[in-house]
């Protein structure tokens, strides 16, 4: 019994608490009680009536509290955000690819994005996913990282890498990749294509989408490929691929001039700007 009553928090006394006519010990700023009545005798302190008295907290020690609460909340979300977005990119320049600074991708793209995020639970149930085609540096990359960062604030596993990533050494228990594959929510198949065209490479990558496409979840990927190339390959081994990346994605075109090719102008105009005010 004095486990459980030593358990139990008792309310601080400030200098400006008073005691009202009932017997309730009441918060001085609030002026709320600060103690409840209570039906348990394990309590020993009455009130006027005879009821028990239990410790309590006034409305405006309940405000702190609720306001505590959400701040840590808020700082664990930001840590699981930060940690989630270290295992997302390879590049860390991608954590800074969002939304709000998607100036130079072209609109129609970005709202499109938008929406897969915005309808994400129906695009998770319906296993939808995305296929970005088009030229060279015209924002697949970009607008996948969007995506990729915009549903990771919503606390959502993704996994962004470049195709060939998958293809080097330091992946050393191929089945255990496929494994890891299938176990983020969202995974992104950056510059598909891109990767070395040998008989083993081609085997990985057909390995990692099908991984992909059993394990049931959404998938995007991102490729400078014409949809002619991907409806009509070259040989068996690329029909394979490209059969289910097809089977799994929606095809959305980036057309347009390239964002890397402005964002290369844009850092050149501000070179010669620092440089010729530096002269003058």
């Amino acid at each position: 019994m004095d486990n459980i009553l030593n358990s139990i928090p008792v309310p601080t006394k400030e200098p400006e608490d008073y005691v009202d006519e009932e017997g309730y010990l009441v918060c001085g700023k609030c002026h709320t009680r600060k103690e409840a009545p209570t039906n348990s005798p394990i309590f020993k302190k009455t009130d006027i009536y005879g009821r028990f008295i239990r410790p309590g907290t006034c409305k405006c020690r309940e405000e702190e509290m609720e306001r505590e609460r959400r701040e840590h909340k808020e700082r664990e979300h930001i840590e699981t955000v930060a940690r989630m977005k270290s295992i997302c990119f390879k590049s860390p320049a991608r954590k800074e690819q969002t939304f709000e600074n998607a100036t130079l991708v072209q609109p129609v793209q970005l709202e499109k994005a938008k929406a897969f995020v915005k309808n994400w639970d129906t695009v998770k149930r319906e296993n939808s996913g995305l296929l970005f085609y088009g030229g060279t540096g015209t924002g697949k990359s970009y607008t996948a990282a969007c995506i990729a960062n915009a549903l990771m604030e919503q606390e959502v596993s993704v996994l962004m890498r470049n195709m060939g990533d998958f293809l080097n050494d330091s992946f050393v228990d191929r089945d255990e990749l496929c494994r890891e594959i299938g176990r983020y929510s969202l995974v992104i198949f950056d510059d598909l294509g891109a990767e070395r065209g040998t008989e083993y490479g081609l085997e990985m990558v057909f390995r990692l989408i099908d991984a992909r496409c059993e394990s049931g979840k959404p998938t995007i990927i991102t490729t400078n490929l014409s949809l002619k190339e991907l409806t009509n390959p070259s040989n068996l081994a690329y029909q394979r691929i490209y059969e289910r990346v097809l089977e799994m994605c929606t095809p959305i075109y980036f057309s347009g001039k390239s964002v890397r090719g402005q964002i290369h102008h844009n850092k050149k105009e501000v070179i010669q700007n620092i440089l010729r005010e530096d002269k003058d």
